[in-house]
């Protein structure tokens, strides 16, 4: 270890530090490292000139490290032994009234400023924060505390909010580098007051690498905080100004430094006219400020020093309250290690335990308390690692702490640091087994103990306030930080309408709160809800509100008007009446105001949303219909507007490329939906007959051209029978039959306005699909399974019924049984197993006696896609053993592997083959025209003679399934598909 120049000949005067003191050894090293030798001694020197300027000051100051434990007994030890009579804090002083309400908070919480309306920042960077985390081991909230536990005022003196941001987006433009990463960042772009760390990267990375640590928190909590614990308070102050005043010439960039300067000229100032307005003499107060701040730097430095002219303030709007904060957001904030914060509040624990809290504690006996700290760690370590399946025992734990010292000892540190500990828990534990969660992960959990604070309930704002108070028949703890489930139907208590229509509009402001069963739907009444209330745990989410008004009504109306003036367009304004209708709908005012700007914005509009639009408007019509008060006027004028507009600009849609068909569609089911509103307002339906038969003398795509065609077939009906002539043109003409899937695809975007072209859609497929060749439909299905999948999934349910009813087959529920022996004379019928698919395709020879057994038994998947595809049960056909009961049945062939067919004796018998064929004729036919296609050789042996159920055994298609079964299986599949 490097030691230090003997102390009196830098002129330290009245004291020394001890030789245990490494904390001066390394910063010497730095000095070293970035100046060069010669210069330690200046260096050192002007830091000495600041250490006996601080002292001389009329005004005392402690210097303190934010969040640390030392600084937080050093300054309670001071005030109790000097009792001033006012306390100066370094803090935002327009927050200066919120420090009454820390007493009824549980820490750590954060006092914050939130700008929500400016002309002088950004529109993208609002918006802003400036958030003052306090934690208990914070001095400055020990000062807080302190004065009020005495009756003594604080006064904080640095610059406001509004001052900090503009400083900060000054020199941190880029919001992304300085927002807050922890979960409760609330979406804001936040600042905090007081930051440790230099902002210089050459003197970090060489201050590390000279003390041989990983991070400069850890720099902190290792070699900094031990040393501050065991000095007086005397050396306390002295070394806190020397780093102070190294820092801050050598740490600091000159940005930064130029704020660190204006805020030091604010604080004097601010300072220097309270003293003066309250008489007070400067002996008898106290300066409680970051190290850096007690440099004399600045000009305006000191009781004597120049006055500084106060920047004014922007035309920002701020809103001032407590918020929640958390150990993680403040190491986030702060830019720390995870885990220093609940560290420093481990140690200010220990010494409460131990009542060292009002005297100092030496190196020695903090390593006598660390080591009962890291028997402990490691055996909660061990323990956690054997949840994740890591063979480990307590012998592990041992060798974990003596490495852990190991490592202390090679790095020449006075205590075992956190990264210490990790790597000897990762060298002891981690044996390269494969785990569901790594070592280094397992660490990581564990050092991450996080601490949420909470604040009071008569520090929240008003608003916050009046929620708890309404949620408050729901038998909410708001008190309690777990999640709620509230559970609410409203048959058995009405009254918990109130509490929903509040959690709904909480939900969609974005408060903590989630439903679980229920929904929130324009004219839609729920009859049960459940809900998972987390506003005790996440305060933030609401107090956020807070800053915008002073109910949630309030809060949304604005939300509403803010969306509806950014920008406005049609598709964002009916959005907008949409959410107050279900959520606020006795909001007339509101109403009347946006349906206004609606009614005259329609005239504007962007042919990108008009599908949109058009959906949007009919739930709007659909919600007035069912009301007693009936569509509104301005509603009225809406249709009216919108139909003209839409009228006049039709042809102008159709010729730009950059529409999609769908929009187009949504134009016209605009105007034909609400045709019956707009005439009775008085529009001219002239003006749309002029544009469609401008639109249909244009060049246009067989899409267009088909929507075109639809359109006009509704103000001119009958035009169907063009659809039929065009079709059966494009499937016989060979150059345009592969314009088909294209009017398809007109057809299908033209039944968004005409729901009839859907039955005319199932009619024209099932024409295509009949007779059109096998090479054309194979190379139309990937482009019709596409168009059926982006199309409305409204349309397609539509189309599917059609289809279903266009092909209704007829009651055959008659049938019960999947056998028949009315053709055979004898009772009972046995066959072997069925043979190999190999062997049914050659032309084997059956006996017309068993044809029919032996095609059913054999090819038992074709019969079960036949009686599938016409609505029959297969469940129980040829299951022989639910039959053992009959009265009459033979078995022939005993001792071999057979099966038996037996005969039902009950009312008049007919085979179901026989039956399929005698009930469905067309469709065999059309299987057997697809035989032939497949098999021309065919062609010549067969005839189109209807099939004579009397000789089923005889008929042609018999012999072409006995024939050909593989083929008809798949005919049959093509045919189901």
């Amino acid at each position: 270890m490097i030691r230090l120049v003997n102390t009196s000949e830098i002129g330290f005067g009245k004291f020394e530090f001890s030789s245990d003191t490494s904390v001066v050894d390394v910063l010497t090293n730095v000095i070293e490292e970035l100046e060069g030798e010669d210069n330690v001694y200046e260096i050192l020197k002007t830091g000495t000139q600041d250490v006996v300027h601080l002292q001389s000051l009329e005004l005392p100051i402690i210097p303190i490290l934010h969040y640390s434990t030392a600084s937080a007994i050093h300054t309670m030890e001071y005030l109790r032994t000097n009792k001033p009579k006012c306390i100066f804090v370094e803090g935002p002083e327009d927050l200066n009234h919120l420090v009454d309400d820390l007493m009824k908070c549980e820490l750590p919480v954060s006092l914050q400023g939130i700008g929500i309306k400016s002309k002088f920042y950004p529109p993208d960077k609002l918006p802003v924060s400036v958030i003052f985390p306090l934690a208990e081991t914070s001095a400055e909230y020990q000062a807080i505390k302190y004065g009020i536990e005495n009756k003594i005022p604080v006064v904080f003196v640095d610059h406001t909010c509004d001052s900090g941001i503009r400083w900060d987006l000054k020199y941190n433009p880029d919001i992304e580098e300085n927002q807050d990463t922890s979960k409760e960042n609330d979406g804001l772009f936040k600042i905090s007051v007081g930051k440790d760390q230099p902002t210089k990267q050459v003197f970090i990375d060489t201050l590390l690498d000279v003390s041989k640590m990983h991070s400069f928190s850890e720099w902190i909590l290792e070699i900094l905080e031990p040393t501050l614990l065991s000095l007086e308070f005397d050396k306390y102050q002295q070394l806190m100004t020397l780093i102070g005043s190294i820092f801050r010439r050598l740490g600091t960039n000159e940005g930064w430094n130029e704020q660190l300067t204006y805020r030091d000229g604010f604080m004097w100032t601010r300072m220097r006219a309270y003293l003066r307005d309250e008489s007070i003499d400067p002996t008898e107060t106290v300066y409680i400020c970051g190290a850096s701040h007690g440099i004399a730097i600045s000009e305006s430095f000191g009781l004597t020093g120049i006055e500084l002219e106060i920047q004014e303030d922007s035309d920002t709007r701020w809103h001032y309250g407590i918020a929640q904060s958390s150990f993680n957001e403040i190491e986030a904030i702060q830019q720390q290690m995870p885990g220093f914060v609940s560290e420093m509040a481990n140690l200010w624990t220990m010494f409460h335990k131990n009542k060292k809290t009002s005297r100092v504690i030496s190196i020695e006996q903090q390593a006598k308390i660390q080591e009962d700290k890291l028997i402990a760690w490691s055996a909660d370590i061990v323990k956690n690692a054997r949840k994740f399946g890591y063979q480990v025992s307590t012998a592990d734990s041992i060798a974990i702490v003596k490495i852990a010292y190991l490592l202390k000892d090679i790095r020449e540190k006075p205590l075992v640091s956190q990264y210490d500990f990790v790597e000897a828990v990762i060298t002891c534990l981690d044996k390269g087994e494969s785990n569901s969660k790594s070592i280094q992960v397992i660490c990581e959990d564990y050092f991450r103990r996080d601490k949420l604070g909470k604040v009071g309930y008569l520090a929240l704002p008003p608003l916050v306030k009046d929620v708890i108070d309404r949620l408050s028949l729901l038998n909410m703890d708001v008190n309690n930080k777990k999640i709620f489930r509230a559970l609410m139907d409203f048959n058995k208590n009405p009254e918990f309408r109130i509490a929903s229509d509040l959690l709904w509009l909480l939900h969609y402001l974005q408060v903590d709160v989630r439903p679980i069963m229920g929904e929130k739907k324009l004219g839609n009444v729920n009859k049960q809800e459940s809900w998972d209330i987390n506003i005790g745990k996440n305060q933030n989410s609401i107090i956020i509100l807070a800053a915008e008004g002073m109910t949630i009504e309030d809060v949304f109306r604005k939300r509403i008007i803010r969306k509806s003036r950014i920008n406005p367009s049609v598709i964002k304004i009916l959005e907008c009446i949409v959410d107050v209708y279900t959520f606020d709908s006795q909001n007339s005012k509101l109403l009347n105001n946006l349906g206004n700007l609606l009614s005259t914005i329609i005239t504007d509009l962007r042919f990108e949303d008009t599908l949109k639009i058009y959906k949007i408007s009919l739930d709007l019509i659909n919600y007035f219909r069912a009301q007693v008060s009936g569509i509104p006027d301005w509603f009225s004028r809406y249709i009216l507007n919108g139909y003209q507009s839409f009228s006049k600009e039709l042809s102008r849609a159709f010729l730009d490329d950059t529409i999609q068909y769908e929009n187009l569609a949504g134009m016209l089911s605009f105007i034909f939906k609400f045709e019956n509103i707009a005439i009775s307002q008085g529009a001219n339906r002239n003006e749309l007959r002029i544009s469609l038969q401008t639109i249909y003398s244009l060049k246009l795509s067989t899409v267009k051209r088909t929507i075109v065609i639809a359109a006009m077939n509704i103000l001119t009906p009958g035009i169907e029978d063009e659809f039929r002539l065009q079709i059966k043109y494009i499937i016989n003409n060979p150059l345009t039959i592969n314009n088909m899937p294209e009017v398809f695809k007109g057809l299908f975007i033209s039944s968004i306005f005409s729901p009839n072209l859907i039955l005319l859609i199932a009619e024209l497929l099932d024409r295509c699909f009949r007779t059109i060749n096998d090479e054309f439909i194979i190379q139309w299905i990937p482009q019709l399974i596409t168009m059926l999948r982006d199309i409305d999934s409204d349309l397609f349910d539509k189309l599917i019924k059609e289809i279903t009813k266009y092909y209704a087959t007829q009651d055959i529920q008659q049938m019960k049984v999947w056998y028949n022996t009315s053709i055979y004379e004898q009772d009972a019928i046995t066959t072997n197993n069925p043979l190999d698919t190999e062997e049914l395709e050659a032309d084997i020879p059956i006996s017309e006696t068993n044809q029919l057994t032996s095609l059913i038994q054999s090819h038992p998947t074709t019969t079960n896609y036949w009686a599938n595809y016409l609505g029959l049960s297969v469940d129980s056909w040829l299951d022989f053993s639910t039959l053992e009961n009959l009265k009459k049945q033979k078995t022939i062939d005993k001792g071999k592997n057979t099966k038996t067919i037996h005969i039902h004796q009950e009312g008049e018998i007919t085979h179901p083959l026989g039956l399929l064929i005698n009930q469905n004729n067309s469709t065999l036919h059309a299987y057997q025209e697809l035989l032939i296609q497949r098999h021309p050789e065919l062609k010549s042996k067969l005839s189109n003679s209807v099939v004579n159920p009397i000789e089923i055994h005889q008929n042609r298609i018999q012999k072409l399934i006995t024939q050909y079964p593989i083929t008809m299986e798949h005919l049959l599949k093509l045919k189901r598909k």
